[in-house]
C-alpha cells in the first residue's frame, strides 16, 4: 500500500531553507565551543546555499509588491558586495568569504513577505533565538558552578564570554529574552508562560555577568519597553503611569544588574585570591582582601581580553569608539578606493590610522554602519543606511499605534535595541560569523515590522 506523502510545495520549500538555517545557527550556539571550528566553518561556507534555494523557489512564484520590493532591496545589496569584492579582488586584495550575509539578504529579510502563513518564520527564528539563549545561560551555570572548566566558555576577567566576546554573548541573550517574552505574550498556558518567564529571568541574570553595558541597557529599555506598553492603551492618565512605571523598571533592573555582577565579581575574585595563596605566590594577597574588589580601585584585577575600562571614563569615549570612528573616516580621507569599493583589510586599514593618531590597534570598526563604508564604500554605506532606516521606520510605526497587539511592540522594540548595539558594534548588515545570527534576527525583524507597517497602511491586503 502506497502512503501518501505531500508534494513539496514551493511555500515548504521556503520554510524549510529557513529551517536549515536555523539548525546551523543553533548548531553554532550548541556545539561551537566544544567542537573547535567545525560548526563556524559550516555555517560560513554553507549558509549561503539555502539562500539561493530559497531565492529559486520564490522567483517561480507570483509574488506581492512588497516581496518584491524586499526581494529587490536584498539582491541589490548582495549584487554590489559582490561587485566590490570583485574589485578588491582585482586591486590585489584576497576578500573575507561573506557568502552568509546573503541568508540575512535573500532569504531572512523578504522572508516575511514572502510566505503565505503570516508569522512563521517568526515562531521558528525567534524559538531558535530563545534556544540560543537558553544554552549560553546553561553555559553560564554550569560554570558558575564549577562544572564546566575554562575553555571556549570561561570568564574574560569576570565576564561571561561564549562566543568569543562578552558583547556578542550579551547580544544574543538579550534576543532569547526578548523572545521568550514575545512567546509568552502569545501562549494561552499559564504553565508554559511561567517557564517561559522563568527563562527569561536567567537570561536576563546571564546577561549581568557578560558586564556588556550597551548590551545591558538596551535590555532593561526592552523590559521597560514592554511594561509601558502593558500598561499604556491611551489617554494621558495611563500614559504617565505607564512612563512611571518604565523609569522605575529600568532603573531597578540596571541596578539589579549591576549588583549580581558586583556580588559575581567578589566572588571570583575570593576565589582567585585563595587559589593564588594556596600555590604561595609570592605577590598574592591575602583572602581576606578580597573585600576590596568592590572598591572604585580595585586591590585585585582578574586577567582579562575586552579590556573595559571605568564607567565613567568611557562614556567619554565609548569606550574608545570615537577615536576609532575617526580614525576609519580618517583612513577613507587617505585612500579614495574606500570610498568606492571599500577594503578586505578594515582592522589593518583601521589600525594604521590609529598609529599615526598614537592609539591602539583593533580589529574592525565598532560600528555597523562605519563597517560598512569601510568594508564596500559609498554604497555599502547607503546599503545600511536604508535597511537601518526601514527598520526605525517600521519599529515606530507600529510603536506609535494604539492598535497594534503587544507581542507585535515588543518585536519593535527588539529592533531599535538591535539598532542601538549595532551603533557600537559591527552586528548588523555584515560582519564575522560570530556576529552572523544577531545579524539574522535582525533582518527577520525588519521584514516582519516592515511588513506589518505595511499591513496597517493597507488593511485590506491582510
Amino acid at each position: 500500500m502506497k502512503k501518501n506523502i505531500a508534494p513539496w510545495t514551493p511555500e515548504k520549500l521556503q520554510f524549510g531553507c529557513l529551517m536549515v538555517l536555523g539548525v546551523m545557527e543553533l548548531a553554532l550556539a550548541a556545539f561551537g565551543p566544544g567542537l573547535s571550528y567545525l560548526p563556524y566553518f559550516i555555517v560560513e561556507k554553507f549558509s549561503a546555499v539555502p539562500a539561493l534555494v530559497f531565492l529559486g523557489s520564490v522567483l517561480v512564484c507570483r509574488q506581492s509588491p512588497l516581496a518584491k520590493r524586499h526581494l529587490l532591496a536584498g539582491i541589490g545589496a548582495v549584487a554590489w558586495i559582490l561587485a566590490a569584492q570583485v574589485m578588491q579582488y582585482v586591486g590585489g586584495e584576497a576578500p573575507e568569504n561573506i557568502g552568509m550575509s546573503w541568508a540575512a539578504y535573500l532569504m531572512v529579510f523578504p522572508f516575511a513577505a514572502v510566505e503565505q502563513e503570516r508569522g512563521r518564520g517568526m515562531k521558528w527564528m525567534g524559538g531558535a533565538a530563545a534556544a540560543v539563549g537558553a544554552l549560553l545561560t546553561l553555559y553560564a551555570g554550569l560554570l558558575k558552578l564549577g562544572v564546566l572548566a575554562d575553555g571556549p566558555v570561561y570568564w574574560d576577567g569576570a565576564r561571561l564570554n561564549a562566543l568569543f566576546h562578552p558583547n556578542i554573548t550579551a547580544c544574543l541573550l538579550m534576543m532569547g529574552l526578548a523572545f521568550c517574552l514575545i512567546f509568552c505574550f502569545r501562549v494561552q498556558q499559564r504553565w508554559l508562560k511561567g517557564v517561559l518567564l522563568a527563562a527569561a529571568a536567567l537570561q536576563f541574570a546571564a546577561v549581568a555577568l557578560t558586564n556588556s553595558r550597551t548590551n545591558i541597557l538596551m535590555t532593561c529599555a526592552l523590559l521597560a519597553g514592554i511594561v509601558f506598553f502593558c500598561i499604556f492603551r491611551g489617554g494621558w492618565k495611563r500614559l504617565l503611569l505607564g512612563g512611571l512605571a518604565a523609569v522605575v523598571v529600568f532603573v531597578g533592573a540596571f541596578a539589579l544588574t549591576d549588583a549580581l555582577y558586583e556580588a559575581h565579581y567578589n566572588q571570583l575574585v575570593t576565589e582567585y585570591l585563595e587559589e593564588q595563596a594556596a600555590a604561595q605566590v609570592p605577590e598574592a594577597l591575602s583572602p581576606s582582601s578580597a573585600s576590596q574588589a568592590s572598591e572604585a580601585e580595585p586591590a585585585v584585577k582578574l586577567p582579562s581580553q575586552s579590556g573595559q575600562g571605568s564607567l565613567l571614563n568611557d562614556l567619554r569615549t565609548l569606550n574608545g569608539r570615537t577615536v576609532i570612528w575617526g580614525s576609519a573616516f580618517q583612513a577613507a580621507r587617505w585612500n579614495s578606493n574606500i570610498l568606492l569599493r571599500g577594503t578586505a583589510y578594515v582592522g589593518t586599514v583601521i589600525s594604521t590610522a590609529q598609529e599615526a593618531r598614537g592609539s591602539f590597534p583593533v580589529e574592525h570598526a565598532h560600528n555597523s554602519w562605519v563597517q560598512m563604508l569601510m568594508s564596500f564604500g559609498l554604497p555599502g554605506l547607503m546599503i545600511g543606511l536604508y535597511f537601518g532606516f526601514l527598520a526605525l521606520r517600521g519599529a515606530l510605526c507600529l510603536l506609535l499605534r494604539l492598535d497594534v497587539q503587544l507581542w507585535k511592540k515588543s518585536v519593535a522594540l527588539l529592533v531599535l535595541c538591535l539598532l542601538m548595539a549595532g551603533f557600537l558594534e559591527p552586528s548588523l548588515f555584515t560582519g564575522s560569523v560570530f556576529y552572523h545570527f544577531i545579524n539574522v534576527i535582525f533582518f527577520l525583524c525588519t521584514g516582519y515590522v516592515d511588513l506589518w507597517r505595511e499591513e496597517l497602511r493597507h488593511p485590506e491586503s491582510r
